[in-house]
This record gives structure tokens, C-alpha cells and sequence, in this order.
């Protein structure tokens, strides 16, 4: 139901001018395209947020492992290795996921524009197959939470070796 408060020209229909429209239609790419660049800039920034992390964690118990002879042993550090191992793991099977996404993405709208071109397909339906591809992909969030919860893990383990080795060696 339309308000009360608005005319018929706030509506896309065909008492609104053209030029008003276009204007609407452009503003509504931008903005599109801002969200976009948006979505994928911090996507990006948290996917290489999770290897930096991951691999610091990792180097870190590697170094502590290698400095004192009296860790090695250490159960906690191990798992806390091994937490940081499955975390970097994950960040790779994420970019991989990516990068197929995005080329599945490419070559299926290439070949839906084709088809478009030949006349095979409509352009209702060249964009109802879009839609359909852009989807959220709920795995590619799953992935980046497994890195981070194993990296939270990894960091838990780490600290509890860390202040086991501290106390041991009386040193808090």
C-alpha cells in the first residue's frame, strides 16, 4: 500500500519522467556498486586478518617450542600448534573456495550473456540465473569462523602452556 504522504512519482512506474528515472537508476548503481566494493574490501581484509594471525600464532609456538627445552613436552603447546595449523588450513580452503566462486561465477555469466546474444534466453532470465549464482555462500562464513575459533583455541592452549612453563619455572 502507497503512503499518504508520497505522489505516484515515488514509484518505479510510468508516471514518473524519464529523467527522474535514470537518475534514481543511477544513483541505485552507485550505491550498488559502494556496497559491493564495500563487502569485498573487508572480506578481504578479514581473510588476510585470519593468515596473519594463524601464522603468528604458529611461529610463535614454534619459537617457544624451540627456545625452551623444558616445553617441548608440553601437551597445551601442541595443541595450541595444532589449532593455528587448522586455522591457517581453513584460510586456504576459504581463498581456494573464492577463487572458484568467482570463476564459476565468470564463466557462467559469460555463457548466460551468449545465450542471451543467440536469443536462447531472455534477459529476465539472464538475471534470475545471476541472482541465483550471487547467493550468499553460508560455507565461505563457516570457513572463516572454524579459522578464527581455532585460532581463539590456539591462543587459549598457548596461554595456559605459556603460564604452566612461567609457573614451573617460577618466574610469576
Amino acid at each position: 500500500m502507497q503512503n499518504q504522504n508520497t505522489d505516484n512519482t515515488d514509484f518505479y512506474n510510468t508516471n514518473v519522467p524519464p529523467k527522474l528515472l535514470e537518475d534514481r537508476n543511477d544513483f541505485i548503481v552507485k550505491r550498488w556498486t559502494h556496497l559491493g566494493q564495500f563487502y569485498l574490501k573487508y572480506s578481504d581484509e578479514m581473510i588476510k586478518y585470519l593468515l596473519y594471525v594463524n601464522a603468528g600464532g604458529a611461529v610463535t609456538s614454534i619459537g617457544f617450542l624451540g627456545a625452551f627445552e623444558e616445553v617441548r613436552n608440553s601437551i597445551c603447546l601442541r595443541i595450541s600448534l595444532c589449532f593455528f595449523a587448522v586455522g591457517l588450513t581453513f584460510v586456504g580452503i576459504l581463498r581456494a573456495s573464492i577463487v572458484h566462486k568467482i570463476r564459476n561465477l565468470h564463466n557462467n555469466w559469460r555463457k548466460d550473456v551468449e545465450k542471451y546474444w543467440k536469443s536462447d534466453i531472455g534477459f529476465t532470465k539472464l538475471t534470475e540465473n545471476d541472482d541465483k549464482r550471487t547467493e550468499s555462500d553460508l560455507y565461505a562464513f563457516i570457513l572463516g569462523y572454524i579459522s578464527g575459533g581455532a585460532f581463539v583455541l590456539g591462543l587459549i592452549f598457548g596461554g595456559i602452556s605459556l603460564f604452566s612453563f612461567l609457573i614451573a619455572a617460577k618466574k610469576i
